[in-house]
Formats: C-alpha cells, structure tokens, sequence
C-alpha cells in the first residue's frame, strides 16, 4: 500500500525539478530579487512561432562556457556580464504534403540552424527574453532584451 504512493512522491518530485528554472550559479537557490531571468521562450517550452509556415525551435546550451542545465529554456545567472549560447533551427513546412487532412503533421524541413552567442548584461530582479526574427525574415535570434 505504501509503495504506490512512494512513487507518485518521487515522480512528482522529477517533475517538479524538471520545470523549474535552472541555476548557473553556485551556492543555494536565491530570490528572484536576487538573480535575472534568460528566457528562450515565455511559456518555457522550445518552440516559437507557428506563423504562417515557419517555426523556431532553440534552447541555451551554455552560460559562460559552462553547459546549460535547463530542460525547461530558463536558466538564473547572477547580476553581471554573461556569455550566454544559444542553439537553434528554423524550420519551414514543406510544400508536399505536410497538412493531413487538416492537421499537421510536424513534417518541417531545417531551413537555417547553427549557435549564436550573445552578451547579456544581466541587472537582479530582472528577465530576458531571447528575440527572433519575424517569421518573413531569415537569420538566427537577435539577442536576449529586457522583458517584462
């Protein structure tokens, strides 16, 4: 009898792990007061941008030379100047046939991809947000700015 609710403890707790943002720095969890914010997308996932044909798909994989260890896009650094790696595709739907009977069918081609570096000056308290390009337009993310 106990056993079962032993697991659903340890795997509510993976989960709950699994979404929180991850910390690159040392030492133990800070407020938020304390720490900034490097957003890829808003709600946390990895994709953006279902407008028209085009999607971007990205994730940071390194703050100042060191892995990023997110699952969730959203990492916490320490106020300061960080180099911060993103990686990222963009894809576009192919025109033969990727809409099914009038669902997608997540068949994208990789139009663009590569790693893309970018400063941030990170101020306490505060979130950045990775910005791309308009969907019409080609080329990797711009930067990370301040978000509200």
């Amino acid at each position: 009898m106990k056993w079962p609710v032993l697991f659903a403890g340890v795997g509510l707790g993976v989960l709950l792990v699994a979404c929180a943002p991850a910390r690159q720095y040392a030492g133990p969890p800070r407020p938020q007061s304390q720490v900034a914010r490097l957003v890829v997308f808003e709600d946390g996932s990895q994709h953006f941008g279902r407008s028209g044909d085009v999607r971007y798909d990205g994730r940071i994989i390194s703050v100042d030379g060191c892995a990023a260890r997110t699952m969730t896009g959203i990492v916490e650094v320490l106020p300061g100047r960080h180099e911060v790696t993103v990686r990222w595709q963009r894809f576009e739907v192919p025109c033969w046939g990727s809409f099914s009977h009038g669902e997608d069918t997540n068949n994208f081609l990789v139009a663009e991809a590569g790693d893309t570096s970018f400063l941030v000056d990170a101020e306490a308290g505060k979130r950045y947000r990775l910005r791309w390009p308009r969907p019409d337009q080609v080329g990797p993310p711009l930067g990370f700015f301040e978000h509200r």
